[in-house]
């Protein structure tokens, strides 16, 4: 996996545009991604990004640059500035400063700032960025290109995995469950995929019925306790109302045939 990032030429647009959005005097310019950053703050962001990516892999460490890809979007968003990114290198183990920022200015060729806004200015890694997009860029940011052929379905985990996995020679251990399961083999025929987990096995549904019986059992067992708890309340109430009255009574009767002798 590989991250590409899209630059549009603007040589000539106003001077002050110029300043805050492009570099090599409006050769490199960042599209616009709709938050409150600088187009040069967004070039920076994307040149670091693909050094962090080579170093990573470079190094046999391919988790590095996700991690950094995760932080830096759960702590700032879509607004990825200098700070956000030295903060993601701080707290990454395996991430270094000073060597990053070596990787963006060599890109450039010095790390004269200045010298990075002059039109003569060559950047070699979106010089790369730019010829990539020429071969393989489409209309619709952002794009998925698999084996050199631009993706043209949903993007959506699951379809972009089942056209990965579509596009290998030799097939990874995590895609065999797709092309060799007798059942999906109509799907592989036509290339549709679906990478989701096929059902429960006898077992997981057998416990699940067996703790939903339960439950019920439990419920019914409370429902039924509460039930004949609240009748013999009911019942007691009656019985103790039968008594009061009778007794009532009886005195009553009692107070009468004292008053007739």
């Amino acid at each position: 996996m590989t991250p590409h990032f899209v630059y549009w030429e603007c040589m000539n647009c106003g001077e002050d545009f110029i300043k805050t959005n492009c570099y090599a005097g409006g050769r490199y310019c960042a599209t616009d991604h709709g938050n409150k950053l600088r187009g040069q703050e967004i070039i920076m962001e994307n040149l670091r990004q693909k050094c962090i990516h080579k170093y990573a892999y470079d190094a046999d460490k391919r988790w590095l640059f996700f991690r950094y890809i995760t932080m830096v979007h759960d702590e700032c968003g879509s607004e990825i500035n200098e700070n956000c990114s030295k903060y993601a290198h701080k707290n990454l183990h395996g991430l270094d400063w000073s060597r990053t920022s070596d990787c963006v200015a060599n890109s450039f060729g010095t790390k004269d700032k200045e010298k990075w806004m002059e039109k003569a200015t060559k950047n070699k890694i979106i010089e790369d960025e730019i010829d990539y997009w020429n071969k393989h860029g489409g209309n619709v940011i952002p794009s998925i290109v698999i084996n050199n052929c631009t993706y043209r379905g949903q993007m959506e985990t699951q379809a972009v995995m089942n056209a990965i996995c579509a596009g290998f020679q030799d097939t990874p251990n995590i895609c065999k469950p797709i092309l060799e399961d007798p059942d999906l083999q109509d799907d592989y025929e036509t290339g549709v995929f679906d990478i989701s987990d096929h059902g429960y096995s006898f077992g997981h549904v057998l416990i699940i019925c067996v703790v939903a019986i339960l439950i019920l059992v439990m419920v019914l067992y409370c429902y039924r306790r509460h039930a004949k708890r609240q009748m013999k309340d009911t019942m007691n109430k009656q019985i103790e109302t039968a008594v009061n009255h009778y007794v009532s009574l009886s005195q009553s009767d009692s107070e009468r045939k004292s008053t007739t002798s």
